[in-house]
């Protein structure tokens, strides 16, 4: 396949996403009809089908490609600064994309973006736990740090879909800030 055929595909999935996005802002994912897409898209049906078989599989493609663009930026930490730093980065990838998160969270299909949250998290109290030493034995290690990880994503799931206004670093910090707390 050649740049300027990558380039066209890359252009007609992009068209895909965009509408898709806009016409989940009216209608239900099950409502979504190919034609409808399609019309929204600027593309014709033959096209949508060479890509997908549904409107779901485009959702899914969509939520795997985000996923695999926040695990490039999650790499295993060497120090707190590094968790800082990814927890920014991630939070960075998931305000650019909003509004697909705010749809992946109503149809409950973030589960990849949980796990990348709970990766940060889960490698912050490790962290937090070795440094301090602490007395925890494993099975309350493990509760408390899915109870860090299950705040840490409720607090990124509010500052999206309320659309609060801090920025990813001041969110990063306050997650960080969140977790470093007491317990640990």
């Amino acid at each position: 396949m050649d740049q300027k055929e990558n380039r066209r595909i890359a252009q007609t999935r992009r068209l895909l996403q965009e509408g898709l996005l806009r016409l989940l802002e009216h209608e239900k994912l099950e409502q979504i009809r190919v034609t409808a897409l399609c019309k929204e898209a600027g593309i014709n049906r033959a096209t949508f089908y060479n890509h997908y078989a549904s409107p779901v599989e485009l959702l899914r493609e969509m939520e795997q490609q985000l996923a695999d663009e926040l695990a490039q930026i999650t790499e295993i930490p060497t120090s707190i600064e590094d968790i800082a730093e990814q927890m920014e980065r991630t939070c960075i990838k998931l305000k650019e994309n909003a509004r697909l998160v705010e749809v992946l969270v109503h149809y409950h299909a973030d589960r990849d973006l949980e796990e990348t949250v709970a990766s940060l998290a889960a490698h912050y109290s490790r962290n937090r736990l070795d440094m301090n030493r602490t007395h925890l034995d494993d099975d309350t290690t493990h509760l408390v740090s899915t109870f860090l990880f299950a705040g840490s994503y409720a607090v990124i799931q509010e500052w999206l879909l309320r659309d609060i206004d801090k920025t990813p670093k001041e969110i990063a910090e306050l997650v960080l800030s969140i977790v470093s707390r007491d317990y640990l």
